[in-house]
């Protein structure tokens, strides 16, 4: 009975650690949405894992992001695509995947469609990014 007892609580607490990361990754699509929805490309960055961060850096500088920004919100009625994740695995302590799923707007400002990218989180510096998910 006792190894029964502590069996489940290993695996309860697996679970609750997992879950938790999850969230974590979770909060790194919420943060990545938020800085691009205000055009904060300081922010937008450091949602990037390194790996990806100075081909961010030199792909497109911080006016370029708010054009863009700009552009989409004047063309959807002030609003901007939103990233979420499906499927999201804890793949070990400091490495995940997930589905990115972002939502592709038509001229009303809804959504129309949606576009899939498989993409990696790296935990890194105690903070949780995402990598490979915006093309070469």
């Amino acid at each position: 009975m006792l190894g029964m007892l502590a069996l489940t609580s290993c695996s309860d607490d697996q679970a609750a650690a997992t879950a938790n990361r999850e969230a974590e990754v979770n909060a790194v699509i919420d943060r990545l949405n938020k800085a691009y929805a205000k055009g904060d490309y300081e922010a937008f960055i450091q949602v990037v894992c390194s790996a990806d961060r100075d081909r961010a850096l030199h792909s497109f500088s911080p006016e370029e992001m708010m054009a863009q920004v700009k552009g989409e919100k004047a063309a959807n009625y002030g609003k901007v695509s939103e990233y979420t994740l499906e499927d999201i695995e804890i793949t070990g302590s400091d490495t995940a995947t997930a589905t990115v799923v972002r939502e592709n707007l038509d001229v009303s400002g809804d959504v129309n469609d949606a576009t899939r990218t498989q993409a990696q989180f790296l935990l890194e510096d105690g903070q949780w990014r995402i990598c490979g998910a915006f093309g070469d």
